[in-house]
């Protein structure tokens, strides 16, 4: 629902602004990578399989497997099969639009209703979020997490006005007892049915991105803190019974065990990270560097304007919104990847000490073409919908620019797909499985791990040899390789290969090469 405001912006204005708030989700990333095949293979599994238990993409054999993200990956392969790649990225659209519409309401609840602040924050949140817009589990875990806050805000918000409501009975047993009566139906089935939501999304998220799912208590830590009753630094304990929040945290707690992998699924993150390759040499896992514009920019804007105004204002903050940015700020430093959780989880929050900022006055007059702006949102419509359609006809076309198609096809044409066993980076191990290879490793990370797969640590092998720190014959000794696709990324290997005399080139495009061991080729003529 849409709340008037106190710059009396009419309905006709603020439909048409929500109109122009929306316009970002159309200009999402029309990426079609590795990752995106190795997803939609990864659904088209479980569409035809079940959900698997063991490993069963690559050469490796009896590796204990957790599909993490198993939900996500059947939707995407649902859509891919039956629509086409074309209504993937009407999916992901679709998607931020709900995401930075609850971001809107997020400001809209803390500013209390001024609806031109949260137009104008929502939308400067909009533009940066547009990078992490990417047909990946993520989305779905950062729109999980926008509509958790919102659930919990309403919850404070509702108990807030009940609260301020409510009228003191008469000093009488008899009407104490009825008070009491009438307080707690009010507040289990008005107030705390908000809250049921909470283990829905809980439930949701453990099988669309087992990975995020701790992140959803992480998010409930400043509400349990904020509700009791302190002052620290002028920043003051709103003082609130936690108990239906704890409430809920318990149920949504349980609902992690509504999941085909169970306990493994909640303690999946915990398995996955720490891997110092997986850190520093995985671009989303990098740290911004502070030494670049980028990286001077988002500390500067994004978080140290933050911090000061809100100390500034530390009298007219929650403790729980500071707490939010504080700490969503610190990940997204820490983490490129992370500067998404910072953007949803934190900036709107700034809303709250900002809300009795007027940014501009309804003029009295009324337009001088009214109808100029209705013709406006037509052109606008046809044109970035026809822009959004042919880039996302285009988008599997300009994925052969950064994949080895060719390759693949030649190695599926002319290789014996049975006896092969075969090397490829970890860009391009995803497009090998989705056209039926079955490659030594793809950029799931976390699955190469002995933590998981219970057996080897293939992603240090993997990148001892991209590194240089181990020789790739060790490598073909321990796992029985036969035939390499490697690629400009795996340099090392690009360039030495091809002057080692054990090797014969099978097949090259420029970026990617085949090469084979000459006591291992088997061609099929």
């Amino acid at each position: 629902m849409i709340h008037t405001t106190a710059d009396n912006i009419t309905i006709k204005d603020q439909l048409f602004m929500l109109f122009l708030l929306l316009l970002p989700c159309l200009f999402i990333h029309f990426k079609f990578d590795s990752d995106t095949y190795w997803l939609i293979n990864s659904g088209r599994y479980v569409i035809a399989h079940g959900i698997p238990h063991i490993e069963p993409f690559t050469l490796h054999h009896g590796l204990h497997f957790v599909m993490q993200q198993w939900l996500s990956a059947t939707m995407f392969a649902f859509i891919y099969n039956t629509l086409g790649s074309l209504f993937l990225f009407v999916f992901v659209a679709f998607i931020n639009g709900f995401i930075i519409y609850s971001i809107f309401r997020i400001c809209m609840r803390t500013s209390e209703g001024n609806f031109l602040l949260s137009f104008t924050i929502s939308f400067i949140v909009s533009v940066p979020l547009r990078a992490f817009m990417v047909l990946r589990p993520y989305l779905l875990s950062i729109l999980l997490f926008s509509l958790e806050l919102n659930l919990l805000e309403a919850y404070l918000q509702k108990k807030h006005l009940f609260e301020r409501g409510g009228s003191k009975p008469e000093n009488n047993k008899i009407k104490w007892l009825t008070y009491i009566k009438v307080c707690c139906a009010n507040f289990n089935f008005k107030m705390n049915a908000i809250l049921c939501g909470l283990p829905i999304l809980s439930a949701l998220l453990i099988n669309l991105h087992a990975a995020m799912w701790p992140f959803f208590f992480m998010l409930m830590i400043p509400y349990f803190i904020d509700s009791f009753r302190f002052n620290l630094w002028g920043l003051k304990g709103q003082g609130y019974s936690c108990l239906p929040i704890a409430t809920a945290a318990a149920l949504s707690f349980a609902a992690g065990w509504m999941s085909p992998y169970g306990f493994e699924s909640m303690t999946y993150l915990f398995r996955s990270y720490g891997n110092a390759y997986a850190s520093t040499m995985i671009s989303e896992m990098q740290s911004f560097d502070f030494k670049t514009v980028n990286g001077i920019f988002v500390f500067i804007i994004y978080f140290f304007l933050i911090m000061i105004f809100c100390f500034k204002h530390r009298a007219e903050t929650r403790l729980r919104y500071a707490l939010l940015i504080i700490g969503t700020g610190y990940m997204g430093l820490s983490s490129i990847r992370n500067l998404s959780l910072f953007l949803i989880c934190g900036i709107p929050f700034v809303a709250q000490p900002l809300k009795t900022i007027r940014i501009l006055k309804t003029p009295n007059k009324q337009p001088r073409f009214p109808w100029f702006r209705y013709v406006l949102m037509c052109i606008i419509i046809v044109w970035t919908g026809l822009t959004f359609y042919i880039r996302a006809e285009k988008s599997e076309k300009d994925a052969e620019i950064f994949l080895p198609i060719k390759a693949v096809d030649y190695i599926k044409m002319h290789v014996n797909k049975e006896s092969i066993r075969l090397f490829t980076g970890y860009d391009t191990g995803g497009y090998a499985e989705f056209k039926g290879l079955r490659p030594f490793i793809d950029a799931r990370a976390e699955v190469f791990l002995k933590s998981n797969n219970r057996k080897e640590n293939i992603l240090d092998d993997y990148f001892n040899v991209s590194l240089g720190k181990t020789h790739y014959r060790e490598l073909i000794e321990k796992y029985k390789l036969t035939h390499f696709l490697v690629g400009k990324s795996d340099m090392l290997l690009f360039t030495y290969m091809s002057e080692d005399p054990d090797f014969e080139l099978l097949f090259t495009d420029g970026d990617f090469k085949v090469f084979a061991l000459k006591n291992s080729v088997k061609l099929i003529f």
